[in-house]
C-alpha cells in the first residue's frame, strides 16, 4: 500500500504531514518538503553533518531533487503519542533517478519525533535515517532481482501479519 492510501488509514494529522512530505519530494519541491519540520528541526541524516533549522534542512532536500529524487516511499511501523509529542519508527525507500545513469534505489529505516502545534498540525523536530545496505542502481526489469533478499522478505512477513496469518 502506498503511502497515500495508508496515511488516511493511519495516524490523522501525522500521516498527512508524510503524505504532504513524500508528494513534495516526487514533484521537485523542496521548499514544501522542509515546511514539514519546525523552525528549530534537527535532521540527522546517513554520513552527514547534523543539520539544524528547516532552511538547512530544505539545502538538504533540495540537493536531494537536484541529484534526482523521482520517488519515495515510508513505511510506518510504529507511531506513538504521548500528550504533545509523537515519535515515528518505519521503513523508507528513495529513489534517485541521476540524468546519467540507471535510477538507483536507497532502502533503510527512519525515526521522526513530531511535535503538536497549536493549531492541532504536527511538525518534525528530529529526524534520523538510515540504510539497510549500500544503495542498489537498478535498470528496468533487473530492479526486483536487485532488491535485497531481507527487504523482500520483510515485505512478505508483514503482509502476512496484516492478513492474520503466522
Amino acid at each position: 500500500m502506498r503511502d497515500r492510501e495508508r496515511g488516511r488509514a493511519r495516524g490523522g494529522a501525522i500521516a498527512e504531514t508524510r503524505t504532504a512530505f513524500v508528494a513534495a519530494l516526487e514533484r521537485g519541491d523542496a521548499t514544501a518538503a522542509a515546511c514539514v519540520y519546525a523552525d528549530d528541526a534537527t535532521l540527522l541524516p546517513p554520513s552527514a553533518e547534523l543539520l539544524e533549522g528547516r532552511d538547512a534542512i530544505e539545502a538538504f532536500w533540495s540537493a536531494g531533487v537536484a541529484a534526482g529524487i523521482s520517488g519515495v516511499e515510508l513505511d510506518s511501523l510504529r507511531l506513538r503519542r504521548e500528550g504533545g509529542l509523537a515519535y515515528e519508527i518505519g521503513r523508507y525507500e528513495l529513489r534517485l533517478r541521476p540524468p546519467d545513469g540507471d535510477t538507483v534505489v536507497d532502502r533503510g529505516k527512519y525515526v521522526l519525533v513530531h511535535a503538536r502545534q497549536a493549531d492541532g498540525s504536527w511538525l518534525r523536530v528530529v529526524e534520523m535515517f538510515n540504510p539497510d545496505a549500500p544503495p542498489v542502481r537498478t535498470s528496468g526489469c533487473n530492479e526486483i532481482a536487485t532488491r535485497p533478499r531481507e527487504a523482500r522478505t520483510h515485505r512478505s512477513r508483514r503482509r502476512q501479519e496484516e492478513a492474520g496469518e503466522p
